[in-house]
């Protein structure tokens, strides 16, 4: 099959410049890629203050049971695998420990390098390195994804998006050249992108549009079924292997509003999205963008990207249609909603989005340099540094609220670890005000205190209480109380003859007085800490 490409952008020969945009064009040639790069940086830097919240501790838990049970990292987690988070993460714990901020610079690292990579994929579609850094900058400092970049445990998509993109350029190389090299490499770059999330079960999809794009005969199309051939075994085996996973599926349901929520939330607060007609919104946006999109004169040199970015948009936005019910945070609402938003879970569908702003951005330019290549291009930099500076105090309020919840965890964290050498095993822990569930307050604890021989006592009742299973341990329980200042405040000692007492109530029935006593030893915890 003869493999002549049909000329596309990056063909054409350039235009007739003047010597200062031609010393612009040989910069960024040179140059351009640290442009994204210095973007990331200017925006996401602030996450570098945060601790870890949530899923951070179920991961750094198992960093440090992972030589015991290294066949961990293969169980299904949520509803995806992701054993290359697994490596990620223990070779973190080994290099930073236990230091926040050796992650979030890991994260921020990996973020620049999917943007640079952003840059490498829009200049191969377009042939233009000023798109390139127009779709690297815009991804960079997107405010629709800053909880992917400022949450660790998001690092699944960090790292999922980072293997996307490695296999997109890998098969674009293909496509123009017909290297099976290329191939070969894009499907290992599948791989383990799958190894990171489900997401990027729609690349297959996307290798045919470029295929289409490159306009190569639909016979090529069969170099893809090594791709179907294994999406369908990860289907077979998530399958297989769902009662593992952490997520009810009874939670999982066919959800248009979550596709509606995320979609906007590209372009939208969600703060703003609280108050407004969601699905009119949705759609008004869906079919200017698509307009847009399809649209070829006046925009006829930008097709390819813009194309290319809407539908790789739509099919990234997918997978939400699937998942649990998506919740907007706002000003007032519970900062845990965090872990129901959109934002952590749009990051391969925003490399569309970037495409095609950075389509939109270079007809701008093309279409203003008729009247004035320097006035041209002095518009586009002030438009895309406005949308760097605007993202950058939006992500900087959104980094709040992670700043809170962290540092909620940050207290409770050092409280605990402060016992680490003193606890016995076996012990049994009460805790009061502590951030989170039972589900990430138990790794917390496992972590802190470097042991997984300890429980922690589902529900803390101060008074007389009836449990016996925890009265038994009396001897080797523990309380502790975070208080709204952040100190962890030691009530052990009250807390154990508490349940002593408790033992003796229900050991002599007989004796109602302990029982009273036992609710005034709860008072007494309680007066101490109101």
């Amino acid at each position: 099959m003869s493999t002549d490409m049909t000329p596309t952008t990056h063909d054409r020969p350039a235009s007739v410049s003047s010597p200062a945009e031609s010393g612009l064009t040989s910069f960024l040639e040179r140059f351009g890629w640290l442009l994204p790069v210095l973007a990331a940086v200017v925006v996401y830097h602030v996450s570098l203050n945060n601790f870890f919240s949530f899923d951070d501790f179920i991961w750094l838990d198992r960093s440090r049971t992972f030589k015991e049970n290294w066949l961990q990292m293969f169980r299904v987690d949520v509803t995806y695998f992701d054993p290359v988070v697994h490596l990620l993460f223990l070779a973190d714990s080994m290099l930073g420990g236990l230091d926040p901020r050796w992650y979030h610079l890991v994260d921020l690292a990996v973020h620049a390098v999917n943007a640079v990579l952003v840059f490498r994929f829009a200049r191969l579609l377009s042939g233009e390195t000023k798109s390139a850094v127009y779709a690297g900058v815009l991804f960079a400092a997107s405010f629709a994804i800053a909880d992917a970049v400022l949450w660790s445990s998001s690092r699944v998509d960090l790292l999922a998006t980072f293997f996307s993109l490695c296999a997109l350029i890998q098969f674009l190389h293909y496509l123009r050249g017909d290297r099976r090299r290329n191939l070969v490499l894009c499907f290992l770059a599948f791989v383990l992108a799958l190894g990171s999330k489900g997401t990027p079960l729609v690349l297959p999809v996307v290798f045919f549009w470029l295929g289409v794009q490159e306009r190569k005969p639909l016979r090529h199309a069969l170099c893809l079924a090594p791709f179907g051939v294994l999406v369908l075994l990860y289907v077979i085996l998530l399958k297989l292997n769902m009662h593992q996973a952490s997520l009810p599926l009874d939670r999982l349901h066919f959800n248009v509003k979550n596709l509606a929520m995320a979609f906007s939330s590209f372009f939208v607060t969600e703060e703003t999205l609280k108050y407004v007609n969601l699905p009119a919104v949705a759609a008004s946006l869906f079919l200017v963008v698509t307009a847009l999109s399809f649209l070829a004169a006046p925009f006829r040199e930008s097709v390819a990207i813009r194309r290319t970015g809407w539908f790789m948009l739509v099919m990234s936005l997918l997978p939400v249609l699937v998942v649990t019910d998506f919740k907007l945070l706002t000003e007032y609402s519970d900062p845990y909603l965090l872990l129901s938003s959109p934002s952590h879970r749009i990051y391969l569908a925003s490399v569309g989005l970037a495409l095609f702003g950075a389509g939109l951005l270079g007809q701008m330019e093309r279409l203003l340099g008729k009247i004035s290549v320097r006035g041209a291009s002095i518009a586009v930099a002030v438009v895309l540094l406005g949308a760097v500076v605007a993202n950058a105090l939006l992500v900087r309020e959104r980094d709040k609220v992670w700043q809170w919840v962290g540092d909620r965890y940050r207290y409770a964290f050092a409280g605990l670890s402060a016992y680490r050498q003193k606890m016995p095993p076996g012990s049994q822990l009460g805790l009061i005000f502590f951030p989170g569930s039972s589900g990430f307050q138990n790794p917390m604890v496992r972590v802190a205190l470097n042991t997984g021989d300890v429980s922690l006592i589902k529900v803390v009742k101060l008074g007389f209480m009836e449990d016996r299973e925890v009265l038994q341990k009396a001897e080797q329980s523990y309380l502790f109380i975070l208080e709204e200042d952040g100190k962890v405040l030691d009530r052990t000692e009250m807390f154990r003859r508490l349940l002593l007492l408790n033992r003796m109530a229900l050991q002599h029935p007989e004796h109602p007085e302990y029982v009273s006593e036992c609710k005034e030893i709860g008072r007494s915890i309680y007066d101490s800490f109101d």
